[in-house]
């Protein structure tokens, strides 16, 4: 359910983040614009690159918002409206909405209507604006507009023509935090949005003329949309994990009646929280990062900019300082990976150029534990599958500690827990993340990320999961969709939970709602019969989806190859041999830069060393196994390509450079 504004849309980007001068001159330069538009002596042109409005929301924030409308006896705790707000001001407003969601919405002359929402039955609405027939009955009565943003993540705010002012008669709010008056309303409700701009500290002179142009722009259909970056300086408390800052990205729309006439705005915020010192989440404006995009790959060295490109390919600006389209993404994904030979060598040393600019030469290291290998699921290529007959343990929580201090003891940044799809493993992850607050406290407190590599979990149990772990150590939450084929995926897992394909891919949306810091994503590669370019188009793919729906693209990505299992007679469908897989973490690494990509033990240390250019974190002498660390395993998961010690991965990687 990923709906974009009609493409082409002529929008309007203004960024007011930073010092006050700055965004004075921003303010200014904007409103000289807007002058030239109004007249015609400039006009906006219109991009094909489609932006996102609304986000639907978490099925758990949607029963959250349906319980606020149904359980106070209609009484919605996190939506203001002014006082001379009408129910039947809903029905034009969502009829603005709707299609944006993939909606439907029919009104006949007497003013009696139904409208739909995807995956939810008809609702018939009456000309108060009021439903009148539910599958539920306590939405009856309920405002048409109160429902339909309980499906929305983001706020709302309506701006509505009353008695010729532009007055602010609604607020939709779970993430607002702007100042509540006395009877807990935003003090903009109710109040002429011109006029209470106009009054704003320090920008109110700039902002009396600039809101009434873009009012005329949108009155004279001229501009489609608006899209606002606020400078994210406000500060909460966060408890023990610190202070977090709130930065939030606004999109304005105009609201037009069914004969098309102007009626209102309707405004529409992300808000997105992270810890101080940490940049927004979102692109644009004057934010550089080093990478200011996924597709944007720019470096400022003083007032020069150098631009990275793919040298010798037809798309030499696949990596130019504009976004590029996520369709002419693909397109260039698919041409570099259809002639894999052409440019297998510019690829690479533009990835190695990337790589070296992102993260430099230095090599991140996670460490790995199996605390169980009790497991409920039955995938062919899996040596833990529910059907094979050897004898499952896992650790207790003396146990944890001593085969965690075993790897914590040399330092790595990350330390990832893994365990199989079972009803105590939740528990066991709890457990283990309070062991591991303690281990990693005795050794000075090396780590930086704690990975939990475990099953999907539903959001409350993701939760708990959240609130066992240290709040000062990043929190993330990685699985591999395996392949990204369903049907294939339905052919490998036979039983248990993880045959439901949707369900896992979903998993870490569940998981960045429920509070982790990050995820990761994944595809074991050789199981796609038809070819593995699919797989890495998937995963770019679903690192899209995120970034859409989160403001991020995920921290990690991994690609092992699938190894048989010694004691199982399932062998590798589709083996993938070693030229290809440097290929394709070289095309990742240009695709996605931001985000680690992550090299194994599987393979071999020749192979490891060929793509340490290309990637920057290996993981540190795994033991599979449960207890592996501290006594070897005969069950393992999957056999190693480079067995070496510990101290020898680390002599060696010092000797380097690389550490």
């Amino acid at each position: 359910m990923e709906q974009y504004f009609p493409s082409p849309a002529r929008s309007f980007y203004l960024d007011v983040r930073g010092g006050r001068d700055d965004v004075q001159r921003r303010l200014n330069a904007s409103v000289q614009r807007m002058r030239l538009v109004a007249t015609g002596q400039e006009k906006i042109p219109p991009k094909r690159d489609a932006a996102r409005l609304f986000t639907p929301a978490s099925d758990r924030l949607k029963h959250a918002k349906l319980a606020e409308l149904t359980e106070g006896g209609g009484v919605y705790r996190i939506a203001s409206f002014a006082s001379d707000y009408e129910s039947r001001d809903s029905v034009p407003v969502v009829r603005n909405i709707l299609p944006r969601l993939g909606g439907t919405i029919y009104e006949d002359p007497q003013g009696y209507g139904v409208f739909t929402l995807p995956e939810e039955p008809p609702m018939e609405f009456d000309p108060s604006g009021r439903i009148r027939k539910a599958n539920n009955v306590l939405l009856h009565g309920a405002d048409l507009l109160h429902y339909v943003a309980c499906h929305i993540r983001q706020d709302l705010a309506a701006v509505l023509v009353k008695s010729d002012a532009m007055r602010y008669m609604a607020d939709i709010s779970v993430f607002e935090k702007t100042p509540k008056d006395a009877q807990g309303r935003n003090t903009f409700i109710g109040k002429d949005l011109l006029d209470f701009h106009a009054k704003a500290p320090n920008f109110g002179p700039v902002l009396r003329e600039f809101f009434p142009l873009l009012m005329q722009l949108f009155r004279k259909d001229l501009l489609d949309v608006l899209t606002v970056d606020l400078n994210g300086q406000q500060r909460y408390s966060h408890g023990e994990g610190g202070d977090v800052c709130r930065f939030e990205r606004d999109r304005f729309i105009p609201l037009r009646r069914a004969d098309a006439s102007f009626m209102g705005i309707l405004g529409v915020a992300d808000a997105f929280f992270q810890h101080e010192g940490e940049h927004s989440p979102y692109e644009g404006g004057n934010f550089v990062r080093g990478i200011e995009m996924q597709s944007d790959l720019g470096r400022k060295e003083g007032k020069t900019k150098e631009i990275l490109r793919i040298n010798k390919t037809p798309y030499a600006d696949m990596l130019r300082r504009n976004a590029i389209p996520h369709s002419e993404r693909m397109q260039i994904l698919q041409r570099l990976l259809s002639q894999k030979e052409r440019y297998f060598d510019a690829v690479v040393e533009s990835a190695s150029r990337v790589n070296r600019l992102v993260f430099g030469d230095k090599l991140k290291l996670y460490g790995i534990s199996y605390i169980s290998d009790e497991c409920v699921n039955d995938c062919l290529y899996c040596g833990h599958r529910a059907s094979s007959v050897h004898q499952r343990s896992a650790l207790t929580p003396e146990q944890m500690a001593e085969d965690f201090s075993a790897v914590v003891r040399h330092r790595p940044e990350e330390f990832c827990i893994l365990a199989g799809d079972h009803p105590r493993a939740v528990q066991r992850c709890c457990d283990a993340l309070r062991v591991l607050r303690s281990v990693n406290e005795k050794y000075r407190s090396p780590l930086q990320c704690v990975t939990l590599n475990i099953a999907p979990q539903t959001p409350e149990d993701f939760e708990k999961i959240v609130a066992a772990a240290d709040p000062v150590v990043r929190l993330q939450y990685r699985i591999f969709q395996e392949t990204y084929d369903p049907a294939l995926y339905e052919q490998y897992h036979v039983a248990g939970p993880k045959s439901a394909f949707h369900d896992r891919m979903t998993a870490q949306e569940r998981a960045l709602q429920a509070g982790f810091s990050d995820v990761g994503i994944g595809a074991l590669m050789g199981l796609n019969t038809a070819g593995h370019d699919f797989e890495i188009i998937s995963l770019v793919q679903h690192a899209d989806r995120i970034k859409q729906m989160f403001g991020r693209y995920p921290k990690s990505l991994s690609i092992p190859r699938h190894q048989r299992v010694e004691g199982s007679d399932f062998t590798t469908p589709n083996p993938l041999d070693d030229r290809s897989y440097i290929y394709y973490h070289a095309l990742l690494r240009i695709f996605l830069p931001e985000t680690e990509l992550m090299i194994t033990s599987r393979e071999t240390p020749e192979l490891i060393q060929a793509l340490e250019s290309l990637v920057n974190v290996r993981d540190l002498a795994p033991r599979p196994g449960v207890g592996g660390n501290i006594c070897p395993s005969v069950h393992f998961q999957n056999e190693l390509g480079d067995c070496r010690s510990a101290e020898e991965i680390l002599e060696d990687l010092s000797h380097r450079g690389k550490r």
